[in-house]
């Protein structure tokens, strides 16, 4: 052997390792705010819904048991089958020991590098482009903006970085063992734990292997006859990564039939979030000092974006034009098409014919997802568009067809135009665009006048083509690295937005420790979040040196979210709550239709978000119904009237159809010389002026009662007093209704005389027509200017517990979590039971309604609960809960968690049969006498899914092994 050779080697090997060390380093550099700070990303779904999931996710992992089962969320649902907590994933594990912030940023890190890696490979080894090319290719992939844009949808990411690697193998398919690969591939990807984004990669590997030719001098003829063998093949592939997967895929399918999408999602749902014809320029460009979290919408901006940069789109222009006959340089072309087209969604008539005819496009919504085709196509069309323009100019003049003193005239007209081609239409379509502003227009000019510089300088004879290949990678990096910074990724703030308790959540953890339930009782929470935080001030002193004002501003909106426990932070804090948020399989479709409970049908919202539907605190007997005994709502609709402050949370309806009066006993000890009242009267215009339509008593310390009147056109009036021209005069206004400006709510003070300490104080009803609907009752001291807003509700009995940023009221008649009824009702379907749970008559305490599917093997008794009933939860775990129940008389033991398949009941010892009651709960019938019922939680789906994923990995493992040995005995 030649000993240069020898010399050879460890550089070889060193320059082997090259790329993966400059992605990682490039990793580091564009991600370090969230990897070498203490940082953390705080937006919408990574804050509220990756952080809980994958909080209780990794808890089990270092517990080494599988979360099959959430009960904070939803009033109760599957974990695991949840294909979006991805326990499953095996690239999760090794993080579960990190910090719930760094797991995620660690897991963005990891899959960023791992996109860029397996960017590299597919150019280098199926495009055959030169290391140089491949690798700036992988960069426009990994650090563009439709992969960095997705790092706040960290499962989604963990999803489409594998793409470019099944590709790969697809391609490498004469060595049969890379099909079994690709098909591990396929079960990554639907383990990671977004369907959607699989769903988008395995259609386009689709179109990819089934559709595209395999070169120029592959004919259709042949093409066709080898069809049916590719079909063959991906079906191979998708068997493996069905079946490895099947541990996840089966419990998902169970889940996803009881699912609010079971039978699809509505077009204008399905086609929400499409790409925006108008803002183009913003998508398809980078952006460079803009907030485009304006410019999309705070919620969604990262959903839009997926430039390649400005030299990247040039390189990609350049990879379209001039390696025409390359492999897959057409399938390539399709793919970048297609997934502008596909995103266009709504604006795309087609899209609609497809959301009708192709299974799958009905289950999801985001059309704009689909620029992942054009994202990764692009990026590889880059690569090989470098690839031309690194290549000496004799190779440049072979691929173009002409003698070499031709090169660079050809070279221009193909690229004018190309390039007009493209550009034509954007232009004809400009004055409908919407366009950034002048700096990011004049860096879009500087890059394109860099680019066609350095065009013209690779097509000179006297080119370097070293430093050429050097200034491209150094003005890409620059314009991706600029870009970068207004993605989601770079607003990070200060760790204390996750790990700092607010008042809210602390008094439900330390009635969760310290009252002595076991579980904690559930709560509810009505806030859209549009309050100030008292210490606002605070936050923004404290951190002004510390983090820009974007950074500020994402900590404080994280503090009203903590504040108020939405939508999925109850799961963090391990604290059970009536409302969730998915937009996956979740949640289930029974649930949606128990929020009609408390919604119109047009405000039921399909991925939950409850609190911000609900206007007012729900019925107090529906509450209990589910197991509430805290809402926790804001302070933005109640009002200040003349420095007073009235909580305007709850309403009490007096008159017609509703309750003749109103009791307020249990009275602070606050001294009072009047009370303010917040009223108004529907359907009250024929009541005259002046005349009295309540009295108010009200009971002193000592035992002296007053009386006071509230007469119409005095102290309260008709609500709609514009519109109806009632016969009494309008009342002084306190404030305009929220949802109507045109109602109006009116205020009054009556005086009581001496400063005293109230008993009582009852509001009774005296017209014969009309309702008096009584907002607001505060006492007040006007020698101090204090006062003590009461709650008044004739919908239930509610006590405030906590007022700061937010108020926490206790609902004093919330059913504890299983609890004992000696009534029972057949409900045929789902809407009958609705119906009767509707009726005011129903009381949950003492009846339950009951599916027709589990008719009871007989009723007990129309009579209401014994008083020897007693009930205790001995143990409460998410997959096991443990009952002693005692009854002098047959009934229900209903446990208000979601029935379920897969939940089993045993009474002492012997299976029992659980009966879905109430719509949605567990419920099982006991004779007399002492007993004690366990509920346990074991999917059929789970272990049925988990053989044939043991059964197909053993499969796979010994085709490997075969194919193995066979590519030893024929080399």
């Amino acid at each position: 052997m030649d000993v240069r050779a020898l010399d050879r080697i460890p550089w070889a090997r060193f320059r082997r390792l090259l790329v993966p060390l400059g992605l990682g380093l490039l990793t580091l550099a564009f991600f370090w705010k969230i990897l070498l700070t203490n940082l953390i990303l705080t937006g919408v779904d990574v804050f509220t819904y990756f952080y809980p999931y994958r909080h209780y996710a990794a808890e089990a992992v270092r517990q080494l048991r599988l979360p099959l089962w959430n009960p904070y969320l939803f009033l109760g649902v599957p974990f695991l089958a949840n294909s979006q907590a991805a326990v499953l994933y095996p690239l999760h594990w090794p993080l579960a020991w990190l910090p719930v912030p760094k797991q995620i940023a660690f897991s963005v890190a990891l899959h960023v590098f791992l996109g860029g890696l397996f960017a590299y490979l597919y150019a280098r080894r199926s495009l055959g482009v030169s290391r140089f090319s491949a690798f700036l290719g992988a960069l426009i992939f990994a650090f563009g903006g439709f992969v960095g844009a997705q790092v706040e949808h960290v499962n989604q990411l963990n999803v489409i970085v594998w793409l470019p690697l099944l590709l790969l193998l697809w391609d490498k398919r004469q060595d049969r063992r890379h099909l079994v690969l690709a098909g591990l591939i396929v079960a990554l990807m639907l383990l990671a734990g977004h369907t959607q984004a699989a769903y988008i990669s395995l259609f386009a590997w689709g179109i990819y292997a089934l559709v595209g030719r395999d070169g120029r001098g592959e004919s259709w003829q042949r093409w066709g006859r080898r069809l049916a063998l590719r079909v063959a093949l991906c079906g191979l592939v998708l068997a493996v990564g069905v079946g490895v997967a099947a541990v996840q895929l089966l419990p998902t399918l169970e889940l996803s039939r009881l699912s609010n999408r079971a039978s699809g999602l509505p077009y204008v749902e399905a086609s929400s979030f499409s790409l925006r014809p108008q803002l183009l320029a913003y998508t398809l460009l980078p952006s460079f000092g803009e907030d485009l979290a304006q410019v999309f919408g705070y919620e969604a901006f990262s959903e839009y974006i997926a430039y390649l940069g400005v030299l990247g789109l040039f390189l990609a222009l350049v990879g379209a034009l001039f390696r025409h006959g390359v492999r897959r340089h057409g399938a390539l072309i399709s793919l970048a098409g297609l997934g502008l087209f596909l995103a266009a969604g709504r604006a795309n008539p087609v899209y609609y014919l497809l959301y009708r005819v192709v299974p799958g496009f009905s289950l999801f919504r985001a059309p704009a997802r689909w620029m992942l085709l054009y994202a990764f196509a692009g990026a590889m069309l880059a690569a090989l568009g470098t690839d031309f323009l690194s290549a000496p100019p004799e190779v440049k003049a072979r691929l173009m067809g002409c003698p070499r003193e031709e090169l660079a005239r050809r070279a221009w007209r193909r690229l004018l135009i190309g390039g007009a081609a493209v550009v034509s239409p954007l232009l004809l379509l400009s004055p409908l665009l919407d366009f950034p502003a002048w700096q990011t227009l004049a860096a879009w000019a500087g890059s394109g006048t860099l680019a066609l510089i350095l065009w013209a300088y690779g097509l000179s004879t006297r080119a370097a083509h070293g430093r050429l290949k050097a200034v491209w990678l150094g003005l890409l990096l620059v314009e991706l690295f600029a870009a970068s910074r207004g993605l989601a990724y770079n607003r990070a703030t200060a760790p204390e937005a996750l790990s700092s308790l607010r008042t809210a959540p602390a008094h439900l953890l330390a009635d969760a420790r310290f009252g002595g339930q076991s579980p904690p009782a559930r709560f509810i929470s009505l806030s859209d979040i549009r309050y100030d935080p008292g210490d606002l001030a605070d936050i923004q002193a404290l951190f002004a040196d510390q983090l820009p004002p974007e950074a500020i501003y994402d900590f404080v909106v994280a503090a009203k979210r903590k504040e108020i426990l939405a939508p999925n932070l109850p799961l963090y804090y391990r604290l059970p709550t009536v409302d969730g948020y998915d937009g996956g399989v979740l949640p289930l479709k029974r649930y949606v239709t128990l929020q009609r409970l408390f919604l119109d049908e047009a405000d039921l919202s399909p991925d939950g978000r409850l609190r911000e539907q609900l206007q007012q605190v729900p019925e107090g007997r529906l509450l209990s119904l589910l197991n509430v005994r805290y809402v926790i709502t804001d302070k933005v609709h109640d009002v200040w009237i003349d420095d007073v402050f009235y909580d305007l949370e709850h309403r009490a309806v007096l008159g017609a159809g509703a309750e003749e009066g109103l009791e307020l006993a249990d009275l602070p000890n606050f001294d009072v010389t009047s009370l303010g009242i917040v009223s108004y009267l529907e359907g009250g215009e024929a009541i005259a002026d002046g005349q009295p339509v309540a009295e108010v008593t009200i009971v002193e310390a000592n035992g002296q009662a007053q009386r006071h009147l509230i007469r119409a056109g005095v102290e309260t009036a008709e609500g709609k007093h514009a519109a109806r021209q009632p016969q009494h005069a309008l009342a002084r206004v306190g404030h305009h209704w929220r949802d109507d400006p045109t109602g109006n709510d009116y205020v009054a003070r009556l005086p009581l005389g001496q400063a005293t300490a109230l008993q009582r104080v009852a509001v009774r009803y005296l017209a014969t027509t009309g309702r008096l609907h009584l907002r607001g009752l505060t006492l007040i001291d006007e020698r101090l200017g204090a006062f003590y807003p009461l709650t008044v509700s004739t919908s239930g009995r509610f006590r405030l517990v906590h007022s700061g940023d937010v108020k926490v009221y206790e609902n004093l008649d919330a059913l504890p979590r299983a609890f004992l009824v000696h009534q029972a009702s057949i409900a045929a379907d789902d809407e009958t039971a609705l119906t009767l749970l509707q009726d005011p008559a129903f009381d949950p305490a003492t009846s339950a309604v009951l599916a027709a599917e589990t008719t009871p093997p007989e009723l007990p008794p129309g009579q209401p609960r014994g008083g020897d009933d007693a009930v205790t939860i001995a143990s409460y775990a998410p997959e096991r809960v443990v009952v002693e129940a005692s009854l002098s008389q047959a009934g229900y033991l209903v446990l208000s968690d979601t029935h379920y398949p897969g939940w089993q009941v045993d009474v002492d010892g012997q299976r029992g049969h659980l009966h879905r009651a109430n719509l949605l709960f567990r419920a099982v019938y006991l004779p007399p006498g002492c007993h004690t019922v366990e509920f346990r939680f074991r999917p059929q789906s789970l272990r049925l899914g988990a053989a044939i994923s043991i059964l197909t990995v053993l499969l796979a493992v010994l085709g490997l092994l075969a194919l193995k040995r066979n590519v030893a005995r024929h080399p």
